[in-house]
């Protein structure tokens, strides 16, 4: 399952987490707090993810969900490779929030 896959890749070194300036922008504009990023991805536990496609060599993309208050989800884009990039950041769209809901996500 790629959230198992995400979690084992995240936690088998430490690295530190970058945020990209795209990502800070969008947090921005979403009246994100960047401070949750940082919760989410390295105390957090994924609701869960995908994996993407990835341009670079030796890399690995996902789409991630972290479970927020009620039935809500920030997304993360992070890209793994010798570091922790968090390329962009959303709130989960309703349709994707109902489903997971449905799914019995924690």
């Amino acid at each position: 399952m790629v959230i198992e896959e995400f979690e084992k890749l995240l936690l088998e070194k430490k690295r530190m987490l970058i945020i990209t300036k795209h990502a800070s922008k969008r947090a921005k504009e979403r009246l994100m707090l960047e401070a949750s990023f940082y919760d989410d991805i390295l105390h957090g536990e994924p609701a869960a993810s995908s994996e993407l496609e990835s341009e670079g060599k030796g890399e690995r993309k996902f789409m991630v969900y972290y479970h927020q208050a009620g039935v809500y989800y920030h997304v993360y884009v992070i890209v793994i490779d010798g570091t922790l990039r968090l390329l962009t950041v959303y709130r989960a769209n309703r349709v994707r929030q109902k489903a997971l809901s449905k799914e019995g996500v924690k």
